[in-house]
């Protein structure tokens, strides 16, 4: 068996005015437990310390899981240099499986008025985001940026559905958690991500949000916002919560994570996926502003989960319609 596989050396990073260095071989997605890599075929010279291997056009590493103590046939990863799309940690997470957000930007605060699907400026005066990001608990850790291991969503399962907090669609074990979900305050979080374009963006998502029937400016929100490098918005796409919208599906009188009963009804989507065709800034740099948001009038939250992002060609069956494709039109033919 075979994996092709890409990667950025420096000097396409910095074609694209990035400093980061060449890619190594902890950037090289491979799903699987208890994984082990070896530089040769009959996997008897391994390679440790992955995060400081750079990677070289041509290179072929071999790669095992081990699953109860029985160890795999090697899995041969052959790499081949990329000259453009570029991205940095797509899946919040290092090569332990630990949580990471390098690469990431949050800024997050309390509007005295923050409207959904209007154009408005949500990093205007907004603050970055400094304190470290941990693990989401609807009780004990229900901040603005989180992140979500594997299990069921709370507010999901306490109803009797469970859908995973991380997206099913890859490996990652780690998802970003944007806005808290327990009580609105007019709370607008966003997440900036810089890369390097390609053909496409793709990332996988999951929105939760109170629906009290607002009209759509005031309703909860998510908006994305896709930049080329001189700062001008290309594409924009902006969700508002809307039981009528068929991506949604409804929680009527909902009860939360804590038991309490609640006369506001839920929206939810599956776990989904968006692509963005970026084919025209292929090999520049672009930014990915994605902006979550509550009610404008205080009382009510939104939510939205993200994981597995993707930047590269373009291929059958990616961000497959079956997985709930949503694509992300020119900002003339938007909507809400």
């Amino acid at each position: 068996a075979e994996s092709l596989q890409t990667f950025c050396t420096a000097a396409t990073w910095a074609a694209a005015g990035f400093t980061n260095p060449t890619d190594d071989l902890s950037s090289v997605l491979v799903c699987g437990e208890n994984l082990q890599w070896y530089s040769d075929a009959a996997a008897t010279i391994p390679v440790n310390n992955i995060s400081t291997v750079s990677l070289i056009d041509g290179d072929v590493y071999y790669v095992t899981q081990t699953i109860a103590g029985c160890e795999s046939e090697p899995l041969a990863v052959s790499l081949t240099e990329n000259q453009c799309a570029c991205i940095e940690n797509p899946s919040f997470q290092d090569e332990n499986g630990i949580f990471d957000d390098s690469g990431y930007t949050f800024y997050s605060k309390n509007f005295n008025d923050i409207r959904a699907c209007t154009g408005m400026n949500y990093l205007n005066g907004t603050p970055q985001v400094t304190a470290a990001i941990n693990q989401y608990d609807y009780s004990f850790n229900n901040t603005a940026v989180t992140y979500a291991e594997p299990g069921n969503i709370p507010w999901l399962a306490a109803n009797g559905i469970p859908v995973s907090s991380t997206s099913p669609f890859g490996c990652s074990e780690r998802a970003i958690k944007l806005n808290d979900d327990n009580g609105g305050g007019k709370t607008g979080t966003v997440m900036v991500k810089e890369f390097v374009a390609g053909e496409v963006f793709t990332l996988d998502f999951l929105f939760l949000m109170n629906d009290p029937g607002h009209p759509v400016d005031e309703q909860p929100f998510v908006t994305f916002r896709l930049y080329d490098d001189a700062g001008s918005l290309v594409q924009e796409r902006c969700i508002s919560a809307n039981p009528d919208n068929c991506i949604f599906n409804e929680v009527v009188s909902p009860v939360s994570p804590s038991g309490t009963s609640s006369s506001t009804n839920l929206v939810y989507t599956d776990w989904s996926c968006i692509k963005l065709n970026t084919i025209e800034l292929q090999g520049q740099a672009a930014t990915l502003e994605i902006s979550t948001g509550d009610c404008n009038w205080g009382g009510h939250w939104g939510t939205a989960y993200f994981d597995n992002f993707y930047v590269g060609d373009d291929s059958p069956g990616l961000c497959d319609s079956a997985f709930g494709y949503m694509s992300i039109d020119p900002i003339a033919q938007t909507g809400t």
